[in-house]
């Protein structure tokens, strides 16, 4: 007899609804559009296929700390279930270590290699892979090859869209106002627990 555990259920399914998402993404090219996103210097080009959910078919592209965010699903359509949030890193892009004590993460690699420290465990990523990150758990997302990558987030429930909408910037060498990063960061929850570069 095979018993699941609710966290397992919990992991199963945000699998899953990336997942769906994905297929969405790459199967309705009549609402996708092509289109290369900005890049950091010295690296190339990444066609990338933008699949609006918006009513209007729009997404909403953002800046945050040298990650490029797109806004795929958000609050207003997901009603507050979850955000899903396309995520470019160029190389060498890394978060601060940091913490949300008020939703989980389920990290989908599209492409490249995300490099991901979930508390005191490192595992690498590919194309294809996925990792969970627990509620309340210390951690870090790096893209540490040469190579940029690219993958999907689903946050659940919804708050991560709201500070990357709040807080991002429409220009990559734009900082992002830090007081008010650090304001919607309290009231959604978030914890930032070190610098660009600290291992949790």
């Amino acid at each position: 007899m095979i018993v699941f555990t609710w966290k397992k259920v919990q992991r199963l399914l945000l699998w899953l609804l990336a997942l769906s998402a994905v297929v969405g993404i790459l199967m309705h090219p009549t609402s996708a559009t092509a289109k290369e996103l900005p890049q950091a210097s010295n690296s190339k080009p990444a066609p990338v296929l933008v699949h609006g959910a918006f009513a209007d078919g729009t997404s909403k592209s953002f800046w945050l700390l040298n990650n490029y965010l797109t806004i795929v699903a958000d609050h207003t359509t997901t009603d507050g279930k979850y955000d899903l949030i396309e995520g470019y890193f160029p190389p060498g892009a890394k978060t601060p270590p940091h913490r949300h004590t008020r939703y989980s993460e389920q990290l989908y690699v599209l492409e490249g290699e995300f490099t991901v420290w979930v508390g005191k465990n490192k595992v690498v990523l590919g194309a294809g892979e996925s990792a969970f990150i627990p509620m309340g758990t210390p951690h870090v997302v790096a893209a540490l090859s040469d190579q940029p990558a690219r993958g999907l987030v689903v946050a659940s429930p919804s708050s991560f869209a709201r500070l990357i909408e709040a807080t991002g910037t429409l220009n990559q060498n734009e900082a992002p106002d830090m007081k008010l990063l650090n304001r919607i960061s309290s009231e959604i929850g978030d914890e930032i627990l070190g610098a660009p570069g600290d291992i949790p």
